[in-house]
């Protein structure tokens, strides 16, 4: 089939690309777009002379405004040149509804949503529902909303991971010193979204561990601007996200890898909790409904119900080499038999248009 992919630009984890990798290996010819690169980008001369004379905050909405025009276009001229037989809009939050509709109406393409977040944050999600041909989530918790705003038979599709990228990889012996720690997060502290609602979930579970006399690192935005009372400062070794090799190679090289869910996720599991298995690595993930459905809790993942209880779990799985071992060997071995991405657009195809 062809197939137009359109996902998020992002400077880390690529999301689109392990799609769009997963549909190639199943034999369909796939063009992959970035919305959202050019919000990203350095801006130029022109843009700076701009943002001295308005000020940061309205160019920054100006170049954003502009951007998700230009990324409705693109999304439109390609279609209008290739007609796909499908398009797969991974979250697909800058489309706006007349791009789905002039897609599904005048080209008479199925259009697909695969979501990774809470859809009650964009509005263009919520206003393209009944216009999907099948839109999926990776939290069941949203179903009954989707179904509400009119979205046909909505489906639960969980995460899943390439593992081409990551892997076990081998660690030279300056990789294993330079990285090796007790307990690793990778990811934003996500307490202060900007115009999203404030939540510190995440902050007290990493700050539990924090205060516990273990060799910590994190890595990700936000946590320097907490207040100096916080321990997890000290164990802050990069502002920004890693590259997802070195995402992997980190998670190699350290006991525990610690996952902690954002609310936006009530249910169902982020990307961390089937990367981190699949790179051979020992996960320890906060308990959720789902987590039981992908993973064999305490045999493939550890997880941990609260603060007191995450500090348990650390205390424990750091003085049982052998225990970790084993559970992040089968944890690997379940990513690799049910939790690729191959495995997810299969799914995917099937229930969205009854092809894969």
């Amino acid at each position: 089939m062809k197939i137009v992919l359109a996902a998020p630009h992002w400077e880390t984890g690529q999301w689109g690309l392990y799609c769009h990798r997963a549909l190639s290996q199943l034999g369909h010819a796939v063009t992959r777009l970035e919305f959202g690169r050019r919000v990203g980008a350095e801006p130029g001369l022109r843009e700076r002379v701009r943002r001295r004379r308005v000020g940061p905050r309205l160019f920054s909405l100006e170049r954003l405004l502009t951007a998700n025009r230009q990324d409705n276009l693109d999304l439109v001229r390609v279609c209008t040149e290739q007609r796909p037989d499908v398009v797969l809009l991974i979250r697909g939050d800058v489309y706006l509804p007349e791009t789905v509709h002039f897609l599904t109406d005048y080209l008479e393409t199925p259009v697909l949503n695969w979501c990774g977040d809470d859809p009650t944050w964009f509005p263009n999600i919520l206003g393209s529902l009944r216009l999907y041909a099948r839109f999926f989530i990776v939290d069941p918790s949203y179903l009954p909303l989707a179904r509400q705003m009119g979205a046909k038979e909505p489906l639960y599709l969980p995460h899943a991971a390439d593992p081409e990228t990551y892997q076990p990889y081998a660690l030279t012996t300056q990789e294993a010193e330079d990285l090796a720690c007790d307990v690793i997060f990778v990811g934003d502290s996500r307490h202060v979204m900007g115009h999203l609602p404030e939540n510190w979930h995440r902050v007290e579970m990493v700050e539990a561990v924090a205060q516990m006399d273990v060799a910590l690192q994190v890595f990700g935005k936000g946590w320097e601007a907490l207040p100096d009372s916080y321990a997890v400062k000290r164990s802050v070794r990069g502002r920004a996200l890693l590259p997802a090799a070195r995402v992997a190679k980190s998670y190699r090289a350290a006991r525990i890898v610690l996952n902690v869910h954002h609310p936006q996720l009530p249910h169902g599991c982020n990307q961390r909790t089937f990367e981190a298995p699949a790179c051979g690595a020992f996960s320890l993930v906060d308990d959720r409904q789902e987590l039981g459905s992908a993973f064999v809790i305490g045999e493939e993942v550890a997880a941990y119900r609260d603060a007191a209880d995450l500090q348990a779990k650390v205390r424990h799985y750091i003085s049982h080499d052998d225990e970790r071992a084993a559970i992040a060997a089968r944890g690997r071995e379940r990513v690799l038999s049910e939790h690729k991405y191959t495995h997810r657009m299969q799914t995917l195809l099937q229930q969205g248009i009854g092809r894969t």
